[in-house]
């Protein structure tokens, strides 16, 4: 029902020449202003969780990836490839 609901305003408004933007959502924190995308900032805040905790496997505890590559190192072995931003 949205997309037709949609797809007959944009008709309309394209007639008419008024720029139109139709915005529907289940949650009315989304409908009511164009800047509100509660979801996407909820989104973002999962995602900034994940990235967080995959950043510290690979940096911080005893079994971390970068030790156990430094250690490596230290024993003589030479990586034949370099990941690039892991150096920081």
């Amino acid at each position: 029902m949205a997309m037709r609901i949609a797809e007959r305003v944009v008709k309309i408004t394209e007639a008419l020449q008024i720029p139109y933007v139709f915005k529907g959502s289940y949650r009315k924190a989304n409908r009511s202003r164009l800047d509100s995308f509660t979801g996407i900032g909820d989104l973002i805040t999962r995602l900034s969780g994940t990235f967080d905790k995959a950043r510290k496997q690979l940096y911080d505890g005893t079994g971390n990836v970068m030790r156990r590559v430094e250690s490596l190192k230290g024993l003589g072995v030479t990586p034949k490839k370099q990941i690039k931003g892991l150096e920081e």
